[in-house]
């Protein structure tokens, strides 16, 4: 028997709710992090979707563009990011909503940046927790910095803990929220 899971727009409407009720005013903005294929765009293309059906007004980007990895250490240019992208969008005069997705969005440099932040956790950390499990058995390369960048990232930052919301996206169709408090 299969098991109910909310329809994807019931949910993402609730998060818009949610959102408005706490920043019905002026200019906030939204990170949605996750790692690697964890379906963060398609998400953050959803829920700004979902603003536009209440009426606001979306801008949405991505955090990809300032973040980098090297020698297995994921970066992100803070100071570029809010000069040319946070600042501006400030400065603009109405109610608007920008929503910006990518890994690396809790890294110390941006974490400031959002009123709010959502981590999604998907198959993607489970298929990284068995990679690590696993040992370092991969192929050397890029991808193999990008994940071993990305383990360092959730496991000194846990951006789950420092997310204002985490949404279980193991089936996109499906997300769920997941309220993984500590009371």
């Amino acid at each position: 028997m299969e098991r109910w899971a909310p329809q994807k727009n019931d949910v993402l409407g609730a998060l818009a709710d949610e959102i408005l009720h706490n920043y019905a005013r002026g200019r906030g903005v939204i990170g949605v992090d996750g790692r690697h294929n964890s379906g963060t765009a398609e998400f953050a293309d959803d829920l700004a979707a979902m603003f536009l059906v209440q009426g606001r007004i979306v801008e949405r980007t991505s955090l990809d563009g300032y973040t980098s990895v090297a020698a297995g250490v994921l970066t992100v240019d803070g100071e570029g990011f809010r000069r040319e992208v946070v600042t501006p969008f400030r400065a603009q005069p109405g109610d608007a909503m920008l929503i910006v997705d990518g890994t690396g969005a809790h890294l110390p440099a941006v974490r400031g940046s959002w009123n709010f932040s959502i981590w999604l956790d998907s198959d993607a950390d489970a298929e990284a927790e068995n990679h690590d499990a696993a040992g370092s058995s991969a192929e050397p390369g890029a991808d193999t910095d990008a994940r071993t960048a990305e383990a360092e990232y959730v496991y000194a930052e846990d951006p789950s803990r420092l997310a204002t919301a985490i949404y279980n996206n193991r089936d996109p169709k499906h997300p769920r929220r997941v309220f993984a408090d500590s009371c």
